[in-house]
């Protein structure tokens, strides 16, 4: 029984190849990805000691307290002269417009407080003024200015929310009357003439934990043409009071470098052991596996010029020469214009011409599993044909093959053994004469290495030969 690669020793054959060049990767790479692992470690390093080691320090501002001071404006005026518009003894509320002719005097109400999480001892105190003037309407030249206090309220004890509270009347009529009689007074009428009211505003106690005094100024504009006036309350009476203080505190910094600096560290640490370890556990691939990988790539690259077949054994009695690569015999064969052929019985690549065989001997792979089959050996050497005494041409069994290989390769086949062997071929049924010529010379060194002078002998013996020949076979294969 012969051992034969299968499908089996395909993928064997396959999965060495990429572990081989997985190998080669590694080592070609190994350098290079040690002192990267060695970068990320010393930045993960850096990075980590800045976080947790030495942070330094950074400035903050905190806030130390912060309330507001609340204000709301509403206003109405009732009707005095019934109209078809106005109804008798009516309430116009929060109206954009009043008739002085109907609503003459108006009411407002002015809600003042504060905002807080706490206040203790909180006094709020409104004072609320009338002024009128004329002024030019840049407002920096003022030409005359009358004021009148209208109310003031103190509350004490006020809680944050609570509303303090002062009710104003104005008699805009009359205010009129008033700005028209100082007119005439002054025979002139300079600037514009404003009417506005001014709340005076001030909190003062503890809010928020800490002692405070505020005091500012509402002002409430009101337009008014001698027949209609109406309030400008738009605007936001609230005013809002905070500070802040400078603090030193260590630097914080967020998950990008609190966590992130601890990964490369790890990072780093695991991918050099990892290096380390197959450093020690991954051989470092010889000259022959880097030879057998270029094998396969020539494989790969030239697969459409192969042709595999399985050739006569007479196409070797030519002279060879042997190619050191397949991708050189491939560039031979497509310049000559002959086929690369792939011997399927020897494994050989070939390139046959008129008068010389290129011959490239791939590297062996390391043997895989294999199982036994009948089927013939992709190892047995090339057969070459023997010629028997009684002159026809036998097919060989492979023993003077192999021995003829052997001892070629080993140098020991001299050109009087190799005439020899052709005159043991051409002279069938017409022995040459004995002790005369090359061929004596190769049938006495026959004889001796045989053990019979007698061609029936050497027949016998050459069976005997091919027998140990197979079993030379299976030993190399697997081997």
């Amino acid at each position: 029984m012969r051992s034969t690669p299968t499908d089996t020793d395909d993928d064997t054959s396959g999965d060495r190849e990429r572990r081989l060049r997985l190998q080669v990767l590694f080592w070609e790479h190994r350098t290079t990805i040690a002192v990267a692992l060695v970068f990320v470690l010393a930045l993960g390093a850096w990075v980590s000691y800045g976080v947790y080691a030495d942070p330094g320090e950074t400035t903050e501002e905190r806030l130390e307290y912060s309330w507001t001071a609340t204000g709301e404006f509403d206003h109405a005026a009732p009707v005095v002269d019934s109209s078809a518009a106005y109804p008798e003894e009516d309430v116009l509320e929060d109206e954009p417009l009043y008739y002085t002719a109907v609503s003459p005097t108006a009411e407002g109400t002015f809600a003042g407080g504060y905002d807080a999480d706490s206040g203790e001892d909180v006094d709020v105190s409104l004072a609320v003024d009338l002024h009128y003037r004329a002024v030019e309407p840049d407002e920096e030249t003022v030409y005359w200015s009358e004021r009148e206090r209208l109310t003031s309220v103190n509350e004490t004890d006020v809680e944050p929310g609570e509303a303090v509270t002062a009710t104003v009347e104005v008699n805009v009529s009359a205010v009129g009357d008033r700005i028209d009689e100082i007119e005439t007074d002054l025979d002139a009428s300079p600037g514009d003439t404003e009417i506005r009211l001014e709340v005076d505003r001030e909190v003062e106690g503890t809010i928020d934990g800490t002692s405070q005094l505020a005091a500012d100024s509402v002002t409430i504009p009101i337009e008014y043409d001698g027949s209609t006036y109406r309030f400008e309350d738009e605007a936001d009476f609230d005013e809002p009071h905070e500070a802040y203080r400078t603090e030193t505190v260590a630097a914080a910094y967020g998950p990008t470098r609190s966590v992130g600096g601890p990964l490369l560290v790890l990072l780093g640490a695991v991918g050099l052991a990892g290096v380390a370890l197959a450093s020690r556990r991954v051989p470092e691939p010889t000259a022959a596996d880097r030879e057998w990988l270029a094998y396969r790539d020539d494989v790969a690259e030239f697969d459409e010029v192969i042709v595999p077949a399985s050739l006569p054994a007479s196409v070797l009695e030519q002279p060879r020469a042997p190619v050191p690569s397949l991708a050189a015999l491939a560039e031979f064969g497509i310049d000559a214009g002959e086929a690369v052929v792939h011997d399927r019985s020897t494994g050989r690549y070939l390139v046959a011409t008129d008068d010389v065989v290129y011959v490239y001997d791939p590297p062996s792979a390391a043997p895989g599993p294999v199982r036994d089959t009948d089927e013939p050996t992709a190892g047995v050497p090339l057969e070459f044909p023997r010629t028997d005494p009684s002159g026809e041409s036998a097919p060989s069994d492979g023993a003077d093959a192999g021995v003829r290989t052997d001892r070629e390769d080993a140098g020991e086949c001299t050109d009087g053994e190799e005439s020899g062997v052709a005159g043991t071929g051409a002279g069938a049924g017409e022995p040459e004469p004995a002790g005369t010529g090359p061929e004596a010379g190769h049938e006495s060194h026959l004889g001796s290495a045989v053990g019979s002078p007698s061609a029936g002998d050497r027949a016998g013996n050459a069976e005997e030969g091919a027998d140990s020949s197979d079993g030379t076979t299976d030993r190399d294969d697997d081997t």
